[in-house]
Parts: structure tokens; sequence; C-alpha cells
């Protein structure tokens, strides 16, 4: 925790991590053209899960940004002091970042949805250069995976949640360094 800030990672925020993930996905979402959505057919895991896959090219880049930064500003300014943006992430900061990205590759959204229509699976690959700081190029990568079982369920943790933990706005400190 820095002293100029409160965005320690603790037990009620890692509890907020879902709704967090959950509304940047919404954000995303909300963000991009239906057309650069697909249904994939195939169902080689053979798990009975439908799956859709959304790619945003270099050239819609711009567009998607433009939406996106909108909505994590309109996020941040609609939140309240329950809310997982309310003083924990700096929606702005994000905002402000993404507004002179471009992207490397076309970037990948994957989601396998149930048959309750619960997102049990979420893959994103997104590649950035970033807006230069003190004459350096910087680039980002985000490959994440996420899986989701037992929804509705109540979650056995197994560990101790980490005491030496960086807050949400180091890490994008760290990134305009």
């Amino acid at each position: 925790k820095s002293a100029n800030q409160n965005h320690s990672l603790n037990p009620e925020v890692v509890k907020q991590t879902s709704q967090a993930i959950t509304a940047f996905m919404k954000i995303s979402l909300d963000a991009m053209d239906p057309k650069w959505f697909r249904h994939e057919n195939e169902d080689s895991a053979n798990d009975g899960l439908n799956r859709i896959t959304a790619e945003i090219k270099p050239a819609d880049w711009g567009k998607f940004v433009a939406s996106a930064t909108a909505g994590l500003l309109q996020t941040q300014a609609n939140a309240t002091a329950d809310q997982p943006f309310r003083g924990q992430l700096p929606l702005k900061d994000w905002a402000e970042l993404l507004k002179g990205s471009e992207l490397q590759q076309p970037a990948v959204l994957k989601l396998a949805i149930d048959e309750e229509g619960f997102v049990r699976k979420e893959n994103v690959f997104l590649a950035l250069n970033l807006p230069p700081k003190d004459g350096k190029t910087r680039s980002m990568m985000l490959d994440l995976a996420l899986q989701t079982d037992d929804i509705n369920q109540n979650p056995a943790f197994t560990m101790e949640i980490p005491t030496n933990t960086k807050p949400f706005a180091d890490v994008l400190r760290l990134l305009n360094q």
C-alpha cells in the first residue's frame, strides 16, 4: 500500500475481483461491433459449451477504444461506495492509457457459454504498443484465461491471501514508466 493511495489488495478487494472482471468484460463487450463476433460451430472439446469468438483488427482499434474509454469513465462516475471501482481501480488512468495505444496484432476474445447461459471460460489476448514515455517505446501484452466452475456454490478457499501484493495503481504506474 502506497502512502498516497488506498489501492491495497485486501480480502474485500479480492472478493470484488470477479465483479471487477465482469464489469470490465461488460464494458469491452458493449464497445465491440457485433460484426466482430462469430459463432464457433466446432465442439472439439465435446463439453457441450457454446463458443463465441470476437476479433478486433488493428484498423478497428480506434473505434473500440473510443467506446471502451467512454464506458470506463462512465462506470467510474456512476460507481457507488460499495462497488469495486470506487477508489479501488483507477479507471480514468486505464482510459488514458488506452487512448494512445495501438494494437500490435488482432485482439481476440473467446467465450465458452454453458446451456444455462453462464460464461464458463473466457480467454483474452491483447498486445499493445503504448504511447512513448520519456522517449522510450513501451508495449503491453495480456494473455488472460479464466474458467468458472461450481457457479452459485460456496467456494472452499485453500490458500491464505498473500500479504505482499501490489495495488493495481502501482502496476499501471510501472507501465507508464
